[in-house]
């Protein structure tokens, strides 16, 4: 979804807005790939929520989730793209295959976010290089969301692959 809009470079130490390209003469297209407030690249983050049923807080340990939402973060937006069903060890499977599946499940997520989560699939999903976290438990799923990719990118971590130009922001003004 494009949203067209004038920018105001002036109100950019505010307002986390992304860089302006100009598409025509007459408009111009708001693309998410450079913040102005941390004055660095981004880029989206895929984040895995342990939930049930669709809940709208992290309520739910890793080990609980009867599924989990997957939700695509960027500076300016958090929006659900899916949902992906945990394998359960109560399956043909013995548990540590059925997390390995469930990890494998959730390949391209950067972030989990649960309630709470034992040690053993903490450090199996570091190993998988998803990052756990049980620091937002019963909070709403878009405003941990938002606050763990916030955290992110004013540590820096979200400059890395992005693959466009970087733009000059004196080029704004």
């Amino acid at each position: 979804m494009s949203v067209f809009k004038e920018l105001n470079p002036e109100g950019a130490e505010q307002v986390c807005a992304p860089c302006v390209t100009k598409l025509s003469r007459d408009s111009s297209q708001y693309i998410p790939m450079y913040c102005l407030r941390y004055q660095q690249p981004f880029r989206t983050v895929l984040m895995a929520v342990a939930s049930r049923h669709g809940s709208k807080r992290i309520r739910y340990a890793f080990e609980e989730a009867s599924e989990f939402l997957i939700y695509e973060a960027s500076c300016h937006e958090v929006k659900f793209v899916g949902s992906c069903k945990p394998l359960s060890a109560h399956c043909d499977d013995d548990e540590s295959s059925a997390l390995e599946k469930t990890i494998h499940a959730l390949d391209g997520c950067e972030v989990v976010l649960c309630s709470r989560i034992d040690h053993k699939t903490w450090h199996a999903l570091e190993q998988a290089g998803i990052e756990p976290n049980n620091k937002h438990a019963s909070e709403s799923v878009e405003d941990a969301i938002r606050a763990v990719y916030h955290g992110m990118l004013s540590a820096g971590r979200l400059a890395g692959g992005v693959t466009e130009a970087t733009i000059d922001i004196s080029a704004l003004a």
